[in-house]
């Protein structure tokens, strides 16, 4: 039942033993990745395989706190998958501590690839209205029907 749970959320889960050097993927994970479950072994340090080159330092920073001091991490990243499709996720990782030392890293990586192109999309067309209003020196305004009043929003 968790790994229809996961599928529906479109959220997987990973852990990676620090003592072994094993990591592990959910079904989800594994789709989320592009890869067929069972295909290959997980990569050493899938950070480095799978994030987009611009994340990779970010991604690794925050692995490495978590392992070093056991600081707990999320963002929201661009992977490549196996396939070699670019897809928005947010990862979050925590570190499982024992006498100071870490001993797993575990975490989660959900899909937010439709929702964050929507708000890149919406965040674009917001920079273009703007740019358009200073262009032509213009006020953006909004009118609420309930308190009858009118709110500039921008000025140009």
């Amino acid at each position: 039942m968790l790994a229809e749970a996961e599928a529906v959320a479109h959220v997987g889960s990973w852990e990676h033993d620090v003592r072994t050097g094993r990591t592990l993927w959910s079904p989800e994970a594994y789709r989320i990745h592009e890869v067929e479950p069972g295909s290959r072994a997980i990569p050493a340090d899938p950070a480095r395989e799978f994030c987009a080159p611009e994340f990779r330092d970010a991604v690794a920073a925050a692995s490495d706190r978590a392992l070093q001091a056991g600081e707990p991490w999320g963002m929201d990243v661009e992977i490549v998958t196996a396939r070699g499709q670019r897809r928005w996720v947010r990862i979050s990782g925590r570190a499982e501590r024992h006498d100071g030392r870490t001993l797993r890293l575990y975490g989660a990586i959900m899909d937010i690839d439709q929702l964050k192109r929507a708000q890149l999309q919406l965040q674009q067309q917001g920079d273009w209205l703007r740019m358009s209003i200073d262009a032509s020196n213009l006020t953006a305004w909004r009118w609420s029907p309930d308190g009858d009043e009118t709110i500039v929003e921008y000025r140009g």
